[in-house]
């Protein structure tokens, strides 16, 4: 196993050593990215767009969940320009309900706020209510999809391709870490009023009580976003930002062949991201390049399809366990080809996996929203709107008109 390493240490090497990798890294990097590798990772500074580390990062991959992301920065476009709010009504029909899970399950016709469904998309991932939302929205699902690509294009995402909003796997939906890369820094420059959205711990919807697949919130010092994916084709793949003393970190990691691979991973990218520093230059004003800048290779190649070491259990090669974070010689003990270090444009070379542990005593999963089990009215009720969106609390007075459950405060925020 390439990832022996917990907290802080690796093998005796010390995190303060960081700032020797990035100079060693920084003085021989030839910034063009090789195509085809497995298991995608960049990291960059959220304020600066400055490139800590990039590992595949034009190579093609199926982006599973983190389609929800684009989803979710099209809805806040929508309410942007006024065409929805909030408030306005999520209808659960027939396509929706007809996705394979991640799922709520709501019957046809169960209304719930825009408000509310990104909470559970966020939260959950639940595919169908990611359609409903789309239908909402965009007025036509395909209408949204198509506003998903356009989106994409305008954000200067040329190697991303949306057919759903969900995720779920489809040959044609690509992306790379660069262009989510992209995206993540579109959202948090032109949304940051909806920042709660994409760090609540956990909701409640009933009587359940659903957690946030994003295991580095409440684990990993200073996380507050984003999202989680999982496909047997793609993997499992996060991007999850941080923020330590003002400022504020990405990392998209793309292909872990576990869950818990993924996230200690993205953990020591991102902890030795913050331990390099910013603005470290041999070059003039930056020695780094920015995802602006950083240069695609003529060839990007195919997504590499993870199923064979996801899904049927067969062993990965070691270099798809690296996300560029050991040297080649390492990687490559295994392998009669050998990578070319300069050639990957890398700057946490000795970053280490990070063992998340269990949670803090301080971050334990909290209802972080209370979100009322939505129920349509049956068909046969008399007058009016079939589908009222919430039922009137039991403890409600008579003469009360008000029928929507309020959302507790989040007490992490």
């Amino acid at each position: 196993m390439v990832y022996s390493g917990h907290n802080r240490r690796r093998g005796g090497w010390c995190w303060r050593h960081v700032a020797a990798a990035v100079l060693f890294a920084a003085s021989s990097l030839v910034l063009a990215p090789t195509a085809g590798r497995a298991g995608p990772a960049l990291v960059f500074d959220t304020g600066t767009g400055e490139v800590l580390h990039a590992y595949g990062a034009y190579t093609p991959w199926h982006p599973a969940s983190l389609t929800k992301i684009m989803t979710a920065y099209v809805t806040f476009e929508a309410i942007r320009d006024g065409t929805v709010t909030m408030k306005s009504p999520v209808r659960v029909s027939e396509l929706a309900l007809s996705q394979p899970p991640s799922k709520m399950g709501f019957p046809v016709g169960t209304e719930i706020s825009i408000e509310y469904a990104l909470r559970i998309l966020m939260v959950k991932s639940a595919n169908d209510i990611a359609v409903a939302l789309a239908e909402a929205v965009g007025g036509n699902y395909d209408v949204f999809v198509a506003k998903m690509n356009s989106t994409a294009r305008r954000l200067g995402m040329w190697d991303t391709r949306y057919v759903n909003s969900h995720g779920l796997h489809d040959e044609r939906q690509v992306t790379t870490a660069h262009d989510l890369a992209l995206l993540t820094r579109a959202m948090i420059r032109d949304y940051p009023q909806y920042q709660a959205f994409f760090e609540i711990q956990s909701i409640q919807v009933g009587q359940k009580v659903l957690r946030n697949h994003n295991k580095l919130i409440g684990r990993f010092r200073g996380a507050d976003g984003m999202k989680t994916g999982y496909v047997c084709a793609s993997g499992f793949n996060i991007v999850a930002t941080a923020t330590r003393g003002g400022r504020r970190l990405a990392a998209v990691v793309l292909g872990g062949v576990r869950s818990s691979l993924r996230d200690e991973v993205t953990a020591g990218l991102l902890e030795a991201g913050f331990e390099a520093g910013s603005g470290f230059s041999l070059f003039g004003k930056s020695g780094r390049p920015t995802i602006d800048s950083l240069p695609r290779p003529a060839s990007i190649g195919a997504p590499v399809d993870m199923r064979p070491y996801v899904c049927q259990k067969k062993k990965a090669p070691a270099e798809y366990l690296s996300f560029g974070t050991e040297p080649a010689a390492t990687v490559e003990a295994n392998s009669s080809r050998s990578l070319n270090p300069a050639g990957t444009a890398l700057a946490l070379t000795a970053a280490s996996a990070i063992d998340l542990g269990p949670m803090t005593p301080g971050a334990k999963p909290v209802i972080a929203f209370d979100v009322p089990l939505p129920r349509p009215r049956p068909v046969e009720a008399p007058k009016t709107n079939p589908f009222k969106l919430f039922a009137k609390p039991s403890n409600a007075s008579a003469g009360s008109s008000d029928l929507t459950v309020r959302p507790r405060s989040n007490p992490m925020r």
